[in-house]
C-alpha cells in the first residue's frame, strides 16, 4: 500500500494484492478463489518498488510517500 501524507491529511494511492508463489502455480486454487489468470508472483519488495515507481511517474515529487 502506498500512502501520501502531509501535515493535514493522508490518502491511499494504490495497493496491490500479494499472490504467494505456491498459489501462482496452482491453477485450480486460483480459479476457485477467482484470482485473475494474468496475475503473477512478485516478491513483496518487488511490489513495493513498483508502487513507488508508479507514484513517481505520477509526479508526486512534492509529497511524502510511505510504502
Amino acid at each position: 500500500m502506498v500512502v501520501v501524507v502531509d501535515r493535514l491529511r493522508h490518502a491511499r494511492l494504490n495497493s496491490d494484492v500479494y499472490l504467494p508463489e505456491d498459489w501462482a502455480d496452482d491453477l485450480p486454487r486460483r480459479r476457485a478463489a477467482q484470482v485473475p489468470d494474468d496475475a503473477t508472483f512478485h516478491t513483496k519488495p518487488e511490489i513495493a518498488l513498483d508502487q513507488i515507481r508508479r507514484c513517481l511517474r505520477g509526479v508526486l515529487l512534492t509529497a511524502t510517500i510511505l510504502a
